[in-house]
């Protein structure tokens, strides 16, 4: 007689069933985890959006604090402007009227900084929009260059402006571009050196649909230079390469971020070529719809401004019979009024 024991199976063995509830036992482990990192990166994703949210909302309070106290200061800078200008005009006393033209100066200075500002803050808000009416722009930007002539010549820099033939008429923002073009003449005259040369060049060309024109703006100067590993931060807002051979230059930081979003509002293109020492060069594309036609403005398109000095009834009656359309323009304050 043969006795025979049948062993279990392996998976049947007292080893395999610790095995089993070893894995079971990890199992669980593994979902407690799976199950708190969850909550965890929840929490974590909660606090990112509250944060987001928090600094959202600062910012917004800090672009309607800008845009408010940009608008209130304009109205008195206003007010100084133009009682100077006025005393400029009528004295004769030179000493008096080069203090005077100091003033006049440094409230153009703080208008324009006001302007940015407040372009920032439409811009943070996204209340930019594109503002485009007809004009010439080879004349626009030689007028330009012109209004920069007595800065150059204080500064001892020639200026110049180059232009391959007459572009025509084109439809473009010429709030916002007048802006772009100041920032960078501004810019060029201040960092070149005396006996040194800026200018300005325009080239225009036809697109492929022929209805629009391609126009490249360029801002050059004979200038220091930006070093290559600023190039892209020179439009970062607040942004400013240390010059040490400016002695206490001005300026706040936002020009060539204001340049730079009014350009891309365009659909423009803005890039820098520039190497330290051997000056800067801005290069500005645009496509621009030029004029129907043979781009000559219409009568009916011309611009009739008419002024209101008191206070005024109008009737009805009048405005129906005049031939061209009014504009009211209603002021509060007493004293700009």
């Amino acid at each position: 007689v043969f006795n025979f024991q049948i062993a279990k199976p392996w998976w049947g063995t007292h080893l395999a069933w610790a095995a089993y509830i070893l894995i079971m036992l990890l199992g669980l482990y593994a979902l407690y985890r799976i199950k708190v990192n969850r909550l965890m990166l929840q929490n974590r994703l909660e606090m990112k959006r509250m944060e987001a949210s928090r600094l959202k909302e600062i910012d917004r309070v800090k672009s309607e604090f800008f845009s408010n106290i940009t608008h209130d200061f304009k109205t008195p800078l206003t007010l100084i402007k133009v009682p100077v200008r006025d005393v400029i005009n009528q004295t004769e006393d030179k000493v008096v009227k080069e203090k005077l033209k100091l003033v006049e100066r440094s409230s153009d200075n703080l208008e324009n900084l006001i302007n940015q500002l407040f372009g920032l803050s439409k811009a943070d808000r996204g209340l930019l929009k594109e503002n485009a009416s007809l004009g010439d722009i080879r004349g626009f930007l030689k007028r330009i260059v012109d209004d920069f002539q007595p800065l150059a010549r204080k500064n001892k820099v020639e200026l110049n402006f180059y232009s391959d033939k007459k572009t025509g008429l084109m439809w473009f923002d010429g709030e916002k571009l007048h802006q772009v073009i100041s920032n960078l003449l501004s810019n060029a005259i201040k960092f070149t050196p005396k006996e040194g040369r800026v200018w300005m060049e325009l080239e225009s060309g036809e697109t492929d649909d022929g209805e629009s024109a391609s126009v490249q703006i360029a801002v050059s100067d004979t200038g220091p230079g930006i070093p290559t590993e600023y190039r892209e931060k020179v439009f970062d807002r607040f942004f400013q390469v240390d010059r040490p051979e400016i002695e206490n230059p001005d300026g706040s930081g936002i020009g060539l971020s204001i340049v730079r979003e009014f350009i891309e509002l365009m659909d423009g293109t803005i890039k820098l070529d520039s190497t330290e020492d051997t000056g800067a060069r801005f290069v500005i594309g645009l496509n621009l719809k030029k004029a129907e036609g043979n781009g000559i403005l219409e009568p009916e398109s011309q611009i009739v401004s008419t002024s209101v000095t008191e206070s005024t009834t109008i009737n009805h009656g009048e405005v129906e019979d005049m031939d061209r359309e009014m504009v009211l323009v209603v002021e509060d304050n007493d004293d700009l009024r």
